[in-house]
């Protein structure tokens, strides 16, 4: 409930439901899910299928490989970090941050920025006055509305 502090260890199968302010760690592998309320942090670290769904003005952090999803409400910040099927959907004046190689996708709303970096299909969808800066190689897309900033740097299929 409100206020409350969540930490799971170790491995398989992960679960928490945060409340108002509560924060949120899981570390290791194996399917952690986690959701967290109104000013929640979640951090999950390591690999396989690691999803979060935080309230508004909460703070996502994913570490490690392997179908990393997330989504963020108002005025939170998502940062997702290594390989393999990363995905988030932040909304108004958020920050998404993703980082290493494989399908990187983000849609963020107002007034939001997204920086993806490395290799391999990186697709984004920034809306008004985002900021988007995709670094590396391969596949990178990028539609940006009103007043926004494209930035797409090195080889192969960039558009923007």
């Amino acid at each position: 409930g409100k206020g409350a502090t969540i930490k799971q260890d170790n491995e398989s199968n992960q679960n928490a439901h945060g409340g108002k302010g509560s924060h949120i760690k899981q570390t290791n592998e194996n399917n952690q899910n986690a959701r967290g309320g109104k000013g929640s942090t979640i951090r999950q670290d390591n690999e396989n299928n690691q999803n979060a769904r935080g309230g508004k003005g909460s703070t996502i952090r994913q570490d490690n490989e392997s179908n990393q999803n997330a989504h963020g409400g108002k005025g939170s910040t998502i940062k997702q970090d290594n390989k393999n099927n990363q995905n988030a959907k932040a909304d108004r004046g958020s920050t998404i941050r993703q980082d290493n190689e494989s399908n990187q996708n983000a849609k963020a709303g107002k007034g939001a920025t997204i920086k993806q970096d490395n290799e391999s299909n990186q697709n984004a969808r920034g809306e008004r006055g985002s900021t988007i800066k995709q670094t590396n190689e391969n596949n990178q897309n990028a539609k940006a509305d009103r007043g926004s900033t494209i930035r797409q740097d090195n080889e192969s299929n960039q558009n923007a």
